[in-house]
């Protein structure tokens, strides 16, 4: 049987919780670097959609959605036509950035 005192097993932890720290910011660092582009074309991807949404208000349009109550205060685009529209978009940036890279 082995027998540890309260001290050390403290200290084990506490070294294993810091080791395993470094470990999950290590990965996260590489995915962060991997989603930067990603999350950059989602923002512009957003922006794109803000200015269509601008421009149909202006013609009082509003798309019609499944998701939505038909609500005066909905949004032009809203629920499952935007998350769709807002993934589209996203992935044609995407391709133009890997088409301009050549990759």
């Amino acid at each position: 049987m082995f027998i540890i005192n309260v001290t050390d097993f403290i200290e084990i932890i506490v070294f294993l919780l810091i080791l395993f720290i470094v470990l999950i910011f290590k990965n996260l660092k590489k995915i962060y670097r991997k989603n930067r582009k990603n999350t950059l074309n989602r923002e512009l991807a957003i922006k794109i959609i803000d200015e269509f949404e601008n421009l149909l208000s202006i013609y009082n349009i509003k798309l019609p959605s499944e998701d939505g109550e038909n609500d005066e205060t909905e949004a032009c685009i809203f629920g499952k036509n935007y998350y769709e529209l807002e993934d589209n978009i996203t992935e044609i940036l995407d391709n133009s950035i890997k088409n301009l890279k050549g990759v």
